[in-house]
């Protein structure tokens, strides 16, 4: 995998990260715009993901890794929104 490929992912992980991280910091009632923005910014993720996978399987492995990693932090703010 490229090094181009790999940079533009880690970007696009780390604004997937701090969006969800900001949405997560959100108390009381939660803006529409936040949790949006957390979700395109992971949507784009998933996206390059997807067309790296496709063009290259083998070098998408690590990616996907990290991607999983993102998603399960995702999953676990949302478990601890609905703790509360």
């Amino acid at each position: 995998m490229s090094t181009q490929t790999s940079t533009r992912f880690a970007e696009l992980v780390s604004t997937a990260r701090a969006a969800l991280s900001n949405a997560r910091g959100q108390t009381g009632t939660v803006d529409q715009r936040v949790v949006l923005r957390a979700a395109t910014a992971t949507s784009r993720a998933a996206g390059f993901l997807e067309a790296v996978t496709i063009s290259d399987p083998l070098a998408a492995r690590a990616m996907i890794d990290e991607f999983e990693t993102l998603v399960g932090d995702a999953d676990a703010g949302t478990q601890e929104t609905r703790a509360t």
